[in-house]
């Protein structure tokens, strides 16, 4: 009797739907929390090391991904650019080179020279533009300034050559020997010829009489004038 009499209280409890008096409430929740908050520690501390490894370890992009805010970005290391030298050639200088006058024609008064300029070293040079020309007389040289262009053939445009070893560029002048209101013309018994961007002159045999004021030339050419 003293038996049912001590259950009583707990069967009506359970029949009302009551938690049994014996277990304190309180006591299980804070079970449980303590419960949680150690998971949830365990978890940090799993996982910390993996979150500090992420951060250490750079990202390498492939593809066309984009990056996540805060991802380290690693450096891809380009190749070395490969530097191209390129050998600048020596200009031809008049007195290196073999210079002759290869033919000569005229009529009425006007006079016409080809003259060739020959590479005989085992280099190449370049030139390009108008040459100079001079005429030495028995009262030393004239200081001719000359015409550029002025005669069909040698109204072209000026270009750069290459002139290689034993190969040769040319040119044509024109002069006159007709007597002007400046005078008549003067006696000659050598020429000088100045290349292009050339200080010094290499003098060539030549005979003739000039119009100082009527000496035309055309730019350097490596093709062969017609006589």
């Amino acid at each position: 009797m003293n038996d049912i009499e001590g259950r009583l209280p707990a069967l009506l409890d359970r029949a009302a739907g009551n938690p049994p008096r014996s277990i304190d409430v309180p006591s299980v929740h804070r079970r449980a929390h303590r419960q949680r908050v150690a998971i949830a520690s365990l978890t940090a501390g799993a996982l910390a090391p993996l979150a500090a490894l992420a951060v250490a370890l750079p990202l390498t992009l492939t593809g066309g991904g984009s990056p996540k805010p805060g991802a380290v970005l690693s450096q891809v290391p380009t190749p070395n650019a490969t530097s191209t030298t390129t050998t600048q050639l020596a200009t031809c200088q008049a007195t290196a080179m073999r210079i002759r006058i290869i033919s000569g024609s005229g009529a009425a008064g006007t006079h016409r020279w080809v003259v060739q300029a020959m590479n005989p070293s085992t280099s190449a040079c370049v030139t390009g533009g108008y040459p100079g020309m001079d005429f030495h007389t028995a009262t030393g040289w004239l200081n001719t300034q000359v015409h550029r262009g002025g005669y069909p053939d040698i109204n072209g445009a000026a270009s750069t050559h290459t002139v290689n070893a034993g190969g040769s560029v040319y040119f044509v002048a024109y002069y006159s020997d007709a007597t002007t209101s400046a005078g008549n013309c003067r006696t000659f018994n050598d020429i000088k010829v100045t290349l292009p961007n050339n200080y010094n002159s290499a003098v060539v045999a030549a005979a003739g009489c000039v119009t100082p004021s009527h000496v035309y030339v055309g730019p350097m050419t490596t093709s062969r004038p017609s006589p």
